[in-house]
């Protein structure tokens, strides 16, 4: 998401001084709590109450699979011819798919993935151990957007059902710099690829 907006972001508003920081959701809930941060962009749902969530778009999730895998051939893969087998799914996304505050949608998901062989890892470690000893995971549509064609011929579209999550800005109650934040949401959806 960062690589969107931040040009444009800093182009358009250049006296604007904003420093962009990658981290977990315990060290972003420290760092509002703390008022080392001004806002976060994070996954619904947020792990702590008590701040402002605004949602800032639905992100789908596509397959990323091995080509030697028999679903390969499948131009999109329904969510119905996927073996729990072969699914490695990356930490927090297991985490989030059978977290109990969701959706009918996640519902339905965590129950497909109960017997998952889940690896702790990047989706970096993930790709490659699917590149090179096969198997699928779920990949963010956004993660697609940096592929070169190699890798891209290993994405498919998932369907029946689609999956997606909310992304979210997180910012304290009482915030003070809300015409910043509106400037940054307002970039990170201009600069948004048509899903």
């Amino acid at each position: 998401l960062l690589p969107l907006f931040v040009n444009s972001l800093s182009k358009k508003y250049p006296d604007l001084q904003v420093e962009i920081i990658e981290m977990g959701v315990k060290e972003m809930v420290l760092g509002l709590e703390n008022e080392e941060l001004d806002g976060g962009i994070a996954i619904y749902p947020f792990d702590k109450a008590g701040f402002y969530e605004e949602v800032l778009f639905d992100e789908k999730f596509v397959i990323y699979i091995s080509l030697d895998h028999p679903l390969a051939a499948k131009k999109e893969i329904s969510w119905n011819d996927i073996s729990p087998e072969d699914l490695i799914l990356q930490e927090d996304l297991h985490n989030h798919f059978l977290s109990p505050d969701h959706s009918e949608q996640s519902k339905f998901i965590a129950g497909k993935i109960s017997n998952i062989h889940f690896l702790s890892g990047s989706f970096e470690t993930i790709r490659k151990i699917i590149e090179l000893h096969g198997g699928m995971t779920l990949l963010p549509q956004l993660s697609t957007i940096y592929m070169g064609a190699r890798r891209l011929k290993m994405v498919r579209p998932l369907i029946h059902p689609t999956i997606s999550r909310k992304i979210i800005l997180v910012t304290p109650r009482g915030f003070e710099k809300n015409r910043i934040t509106k400037v940054i949401k307002k970039e990170i959806l201009k600069n948004l690829p048509s899903q």
